[in-house]
């Protein structure tokens, strides 16, 4: 995360609960700094106008296997902490199929294609300065 300050003399950061504290870092103007923290908000005291901070923590990435049951399709997922950012195989697009529900008969639309998890959402990047704190 980085911050440009506009005018602030000290900014509070919410990190995550998951974050390990231990492992943040945090900088000033490219100078490595102790972080203090009141609860999960680090707290970056002394800023001038222009000061950049910078704050970095790991986000785990895990890859994880499940099968679709209904059709006995097994999936290769990639989270970001509980975010899902990737799924293979992708089918092009979804597919539709009737499947006998009960043994009267009587049917139900299965979706294919995606059965579990929707198309997963590109990483964004935003950049943007903070207001006065108070």
């Amino acid at each position: 995360m980085v911050l440009k300050n506009k005018s602030s003399r000290e900014v509070r950061l919410r990190v995550p609960k998951w974050a390990d504290k231990r492992a943040v870092r945090c900088r000033v103007n490219e100078k490595e700094i102790s972080p203090h923290w009141a609860g999960n908000y680090l707290l970056v005291p002394g800023l001038a106008p222009r000061d950049e901070v910078v704050v970095e923590f790991l986000v785990v990435e895990t890859v994880e296997k499940h099968t679709e049951a209904t059709y006995r399709q097994q999936y290769t997922c990639t989270f970001r902490r509980k975010t899902l950012m990737d799924i293979s195989p992708r089918a092009e697009r979804p597919r539709y199929k009737q499947t006998n529900l009960t043994e009267d008969g009587s049917f139900f639309e299965v979706k294919r294609g995606y059965p579990l998890w929707a198309v997963p959402s590109p990483l964004k990047t935003r950049e943007g300065c903070l207001p006065p704190f108070g």
